[in-house]
């Protein structure tokens, strides 16, 4: 993803502990979500895991899920508005021939939350079609491109991102298409 990635690994040995640990999620054995710990900070992710080779089918739209997240990545700068890099990212669905998949958003804010939420209330400020939002430095958003349903193959990939003054910085490094 982002050329600028500060990896688990990175931080777990900077800070001398940490641990990256992923859980079945769901009632689809194949799709698992991880939480990246640093201490008692964690970073949401999110993957698709496949028991033995991918099929043919997830790994071509895996392509496509890539690229979108990287023109989420690409979008995601001070000044630019949440509609907008929402936009990148279904632009690149839409030149793969998928014009007619849409998702409710591309990611949202994430910061201090407590217990029961994620995201610190009943719903999340999402990198959505519709959002004027103004993107600044210092936001911090998990990120997600997901092409499920879609019609030619499942993927999802997501990632914390810190939008710092010099452009997006991944905070995880977990692979995209993990095999078992």
């Amino acid at each position: 993803m982002a050329p600028r990635s500060r990896g688990i690994d990175r931080i777990v040995r900077a800070l001398g502990r940490g641990t990256i640990g992923a859980g079945v999620g769901g009632e689809d054995p194949e799709r698992a979500v991880g939480n990246a710990a640093l201490g008692s900070v964690k970073l949401a992710t999110r993957l698709t895991v496949a028991a033995g080779p991918a099929p043919e089918s997830d790994r071509a739209v895996a392509e496509i899920a890539e690229r979108a997240c990287d023109a989420v990545l690409a979008a995601l700068k001070p000044g630019a508005l949440a509609r907008d890099v929402y936009g990148a990212w279904q632009a690149v669905v839409d030149d793969a021939g998928l014009s007619h998949y849409r998702r409710h958003h591309c990611g949202y804010i994430v910061g201090m939350a407590f217990p029961p939420s994620w995201t610190g209330g009943n719903s999340v400020t999402g990198l959505r079609h519709d959002s004027d939002m103004e993107i600044k430095t210092g936001m911090s958003f998990h990120i997600m491109s997901w092409l499920m349903g879609c019609g030619r193959g499942d993927f999802f990939v997501s990632n914390c991102v810190l939008l710092t003054e010099v452009g997006p910085e991944a905070l995880t490094t977990t692979p995209h298409l993990a095999q078992v």
